[in-house]
């Protein structure tokens, strides 16, 4: 006969965690308890122990109660709505699931916590970062509608599946205004929608006039206005002469952000051109512009003395007329139509009568050509377009006298072209740039003409603080080395240009973090 306890059965299987059987668990949101079964008949010899943990509350205890035999109830009744972590071990190690987490808080868009952007930049990403750690279970949906333009995709990330935490991105595609709603279990969380401001700032201050192109009543005066720096804008200008009144002037937009104003003085005249760019005066506006004959008339006296039978002289005014001076660039053709002064040629014989004799010397190049074109009798065209710059003196003479006007004083000087400065340095800059650290570079405009470097930045909202330094280098006309030392992170530009047009590669952005101090 069996002694007590006959016949023992022994499970001598190892415990098998991976074998246990989950079911579960249950629970809805907003409510409590929880409730796990599992099942370790297939598990092995082991001991099943349990664990729970929530967000606020801490430790709370769990209840297991074998239901019937290798299978059991789990469950645990915390004091208040949480994020609970429940820990199921069988022999210390997890089965199948564990740990369980379960966010039993209702959907709270109010404590979704969003972070903006420092900045935004056309055709550069946006990312918004989203915690709804605290807002209880929902769904991130986001939507971007833009401001008279197509709306934009947004790409929704969540870096780790084990936390409440995402991504929005976005990524402008033009200079409009854009309003990015963000919303947790269909309702806007704090401060959606944000808006996202491409609109540039307008900078009446950065237009840059270059000098009129004027000579003579009846011929256009052409100025030319560079708005490429100023940001979207209108440009109007407005001509009155201080004897002729109003003039209409022409705006013609020659390529994008450049224009050509011209107009034609009817008359001998100062004329007065202003510049508006979006009804804000322009820096040099207005300018003043006077209309002068060429040549300054001369007084004559003509005195006839019959006894002596010396016929008419011609007699200049003692007081010389200052020179005639303008300024050219090389390729820019001097063109001038001369008419020969009133005289008695017949008083003079035939090698005395030579003509219009013209002769240019530069300070530095000596002789140049002058082509002389006779129209008739009395009218000849002059036409000088010299090689090499320099100051160059014309000395008109007609007969064997200096004409009336002469000498014309020209400065010629090569063309400015800002394609061939070179942004230099660049290599040498950090890919990370921070606060409070220069940042040095250089521009090589030995080949751009005889032009003139301006630097501008456009800094994050409220930067009063970054500088910015300019110095050629010493015994090498047209190297520059550039200083910028931004204060404030964010995104930061240097505009560079060379006389009125920009430099290859300008503006430069850098995206300039905050240095922390240990």
């Amino acid at each position: 006969e069996h002694i007590p306890g006959s016949p023992f059965e022994m499970n001598l299987v190892p415990p098998d965690a991976s074998k246990v059987k989950v079911n579960g668990p249950h629970y809805q949101v907003g409510q409590l308890p929880v409730n796990l079964v599992a099942g370790v008949g297939d598990a092995g010899a082991g001991e099943l122990s349990a664990s729970c943990y929530g967000k606020r509350v801490g430790n709370v205890p769990v209840s297991i109660k074998e239901k019937e035999p290798q299978r059991y109830s789990i469950s645990f009744e915390g004091p208040q709505l949480d994020t609970y972590t429940l820990n199921v071990l069988w022999s210390d190690e997890h089965i199948p699931g564990s740990p369980f987490k379960m966010n039993l808080m209702p959907s709270d868009a109010s404590k979704v916590i969003v972070t903006k952007p420092d900045h935004y930049s056309l055709s550069m990403r946006a990312l918004f970062k989203v915690d709804a750690t605290e807002a209880g279970v929902g769904d991130l949906t986001a939507f971007c509608r833009a401001e008279n333009s197509a709306n934009l995709p947004v790409e929704i990330l969540k870096p780790d599946p084990e936390f409440e935490e995402y991504k929005a991105i976005i990524t402008p595609i033009k200079e409009v205004k854009y309003f990015l709603s963000i919303q947790w279990g269909k309702r806007d969380v704090p401060g959606s929608p944000f808006e996202i401001n491409l609109v540039p700032v307008i900078h009446s201050d950065r237009v840059i006039v270059e000098d009129p192109v004027y000579s003579m009543v009846e011929q256009p005066v052409v100025t030319m206005v560079n708005t490429s720096f100023a940001g979207p804008g209108k440009l109007t200008a407005v001509g009155i002469g201080e004897k002729s009144g109003g003039v209409p002037v022409a705006v013609e937009e020659v390529e994008k952000g450049k224009y050509k104003l011209s107009f034609v003085p009817s008359l001998e005249d100062d004329y007065q051109l202003s510049i508006l760019f979006n009804d804000q005066a322009v820096p040099r506006s207005p300018l003043f512009i006077p209309i002068k004959p060429i040549f300054e008339p001369v007084e004559q006296v003509i005195i006839a003395d019959v006894e002596s039978g010396f016929g008419l002289e011609e007699f200049q005014d003692e007081t010389p007329a200052p020179p005639n001076e303008m300024y050219l660039y090389i390729g820019e053709p001097l063109s001038i139509d001369f008419d020969a002064p009133l005289t008695n040629d017949a008083s003079l014989d035939e090698e005395q009568q030579t003509g219009l004799s013209v002769t240019a010397i530069g300070d530095k190049n000596g002789p140049a050509k002058v082509k002389i074109t006779r129209k008739d009798k009395a009218k000849y065209e002059i036409v000088f377009n010299p090689l090499k710059p320099d100051r160059y003196v014309l000395n008109l003479d007609y007969n064997g006298s200096p004409a009336p006007g002469s000498p014309i004083i020209v400065h010629y000087s090569l063309p400015v072209d800002a394609t061939k400065c070179v942004i230099t340095g660049l290599e040498k800059l950090s890919f990370y740039p921070m606060t409070n650290i220069p940042l040095e570079f250089g521009v090589d405009a030995t080949d751009g003409g005889n032009g003139e470097l301006h630097v501008t930045t456009d800094r994050p909202s409220g930067d009063v603080t970054s500088t910015v330094t300019v110095d050629e280098i010493e015994g090498q006309k047209g190297i520059y080395r550039i200083t910028y030392t931004p204060a404030t992170p964010g995104e930061h530009s240097v505009n560079l240009q060379w006389g009125k047009d920009r430099i290859p590669g300008s503006p430069l952005v850098f995206n300039v973090e905050m240095l922390h101090q240990p």
